[in-house]
């Protein structure tokens, strides 16, 4: 989100909204991946849930796309339609 004055420079508050977005990222990611990683052990659809929580954690954490990509690759194509 990019916040501008009046002379259309970036203000200090577009980067505390910056941060905020990010934090906000990582947060509902980890909390995706978590419950995700629960439901695989209870019963529930665990696997959707990780891969949501990858796809938030891929915008600041470079190792989960290519956890996700390896997942999305795991799932049978079966799966992949229902």
């Amino acid at each position: 989100m990019l916040i501008l004055d009046f002379k259309g420079q970036r203000t200090e508050s577009s980067r505390h909204v910056r941060g905020l977005a990010r934090l906000a990222r990582r947060l509902g990611g980890a909390v995706l991946l978590g419950v995700g990683v629960v439901l695989m052990i209870l019963p529930g659809p665990g696997i959707p849930f990780v891969i949501a929580g990858l796809v938030l954690l891929e915008w600041d954490v470079p190792s989960a796309r290519w956890l996700r990509a390896r997942l999305v690759e795991l799932v049978p194509r079966r799966w992949r339609s229902a």
